[in-house]
């Protein structure tokens, strides 16, 4: 289990590489800098709280796995 996750965060790794390098860096270091740092942890909070919410709901529906494990 541990290789699949490993295998599967360097290919988002990758992808997120590739897809600043094909729309360019300086694009993406614009929309970055556009919302400001109040946007962006705003941005960060908004998924930290989807990220909780989807782990309580897998931690309902699969009560034999903890929701630390989940989060």
């Amino acid at each position: 289990m541990k290789k699949i996750t490993l295998l599967l965060s360097i290919l988002g790794l990758v992808l997120l590489t590739g897809a600043t390098a094909w729309v360019g860096a300086g694009a993406v270091a614009r929309a970055v800098v556009s919302i400001g740092v109040i946007g962006f942890a705003a941005t960060v909070a908004c998924q930290l709280a989807t990220d909780l919410m989807l782990g309580i709901a897998w931690s309902t529906a699969c009560r034999g796995i903890g929701l630390r494990h989940l989060l």
